[in-house]
């Protein structure tokens, strides 16, 4: 990783290999510090049976005075596979098993991979009835081909995608430095977890939702209908990474006396989102790293819109400039990164007033 020193690149580097965590598909493509970006053929299996229990959500339309649905290319095709034969049992499944579309899409991640989707870890109700559904879908109706069709089908993104999110990735390992090469053998921070941008063209267009399942962060979005849809899921992804950077360092910062104070005025909003002060503390700093490395506001899960959140970001972005072009140990800079504003500078006594008469011209 461009952050370390030659001593710890080739360590760090292995810890975040493709091999030494499951990946989620096997046609995913990597950045050079691990973030995958690829189709999730577990979540791509429950879309598909959506899909074909009439799942028709979009923000895409044709037309007046039709204006039907304008799905992706992958969807439509699979929509004519699928109308061409009885989606009987898997509406019954549906109409068994109510839930969002996310607590779908957790439920399929609690499932084991493609082709068997183990339910033995399984911990719901609905991710257990998914698990032999799934299991046909692949094995039986010729899931896997529309799986690996899906695959060809965005590789131009990942192509796309890739260098852009490994260049912010490298820029988020340049600010989070671990000092000279003596410190980096007694400082044990680095990444925590992993982050995985899974594109999911079976949704509708700008969907997007962030499931942490283990030691990953999965960023899952459907078609992008522009750039705005692009950039959301960039900053999202960056975001998650800056996370598994800090999460370490910021767990061992004392939050007693830091901006942490100020998350009993937080929203309800920010605190479903980040439960303790520490974690609001975490997401802070994340959220500035990112910024810092894409040069631009960008938009952090569960902080934007937040009026306390946006004062501790103002508070931190200048001191964040101001230690980035350092070599100092990040853990070392915490403190002042996340330290309280100074109290306000006492207000000035008032003027003693002037005797009246003295002072003025009498005529």
């Amino acid at each position: 990783m461009s952050r370390l020193s030659h001593l710890l690149i080739a360590v760090f580097a292995l810890s975040l290999a493709p091999g030494a965590h499951a990946q989620w598909s096997s046609a995913s493509v990597f950045t050079d510090d691990g973030v995958e970006i690829g189709v999730e053929p577990r979540v791509f299996a429950v879309f598909a049976l959506l899909n074909g229990a009439g799942y028709d959500k979009e923000t895409v339309f044709g037309p007046a005075p039709l204006e039907r649905p304008a799905y992706s290319q992958t969807r439509e095709k699979l929509r004519a596979n699928v109308g061409r034969s009885s989606n009987k049992p898997i509406s019954d499944l549906i109409a068994a098993n109510p839930g969002t579309v996310e607590q779908y899409i957790e439920a399929a991640l609690q499932l084991g991979p493609a082709p068997r989707f183990d339910a033995t870890a399984a911990t719901t109700p609905l991710a257990k009835a998914l698990a032999p559904a799934l299991r046909e879908w692949f094995n039986e109706e010729g899931g896997s081909s529309l799986v690996r069709n899906a695959n060809d089908e965005v590789k131009d993104i990942q192509k796309h995608l890739l260098p852009i999110i490994d260049k912010a990735v490298k820029g988020v390992g340049r600010i989070v430095r671990l000092g000279d090469v003596s410190e980096q053998l007694l400082d044990d921070a680095g990444a925590q977890g992993r982050v995985a941008l899974m594109l999911n063209e079976l949704d509708a267009h700008g969907a997007r939702t962030i499931h942490v399942v283990g030691d990953t962060t999965g960023v899952f979005v459907g078609p992008f209908r522009g750039t705005a849809d692009e950039t959301a899921a960039i900053d999202a992804v960056i975001f998650a990474f800056a996370n598994t950077m800090i999460v370490g360092e910021v767990n061992k910062l004392e939050s007693k006396g830091t901006l942490a104070d100020g998350y009993d005025t937080v929203s309800d909003v920010v605190k479903k989102a980040w439960t303790t002060p520490k974690d609001w503390s975490r997401a802070l700093l994340a959220c500035a790293v990112s910024r810092e490395v894409l040069a631009r506001a960008a938009a952090c899960p569960g902080l934007v819109g937040d009026a306390r959140s946006d004062v501790a970001m103002a508070l931190i972005a200048p001191r964040l400039k101001e230690f980035a072009p350092t070599t100092a140990l990040f853990s070392a800079a915490l403190p002042d990164l996340l330290a309280a504003p100074p109290p306000p500078p006492p207000e000035a006594a008032p003027a003693p007033e002037e005797p009246k008469g003295k002072g003025k011209n009498k005529k």
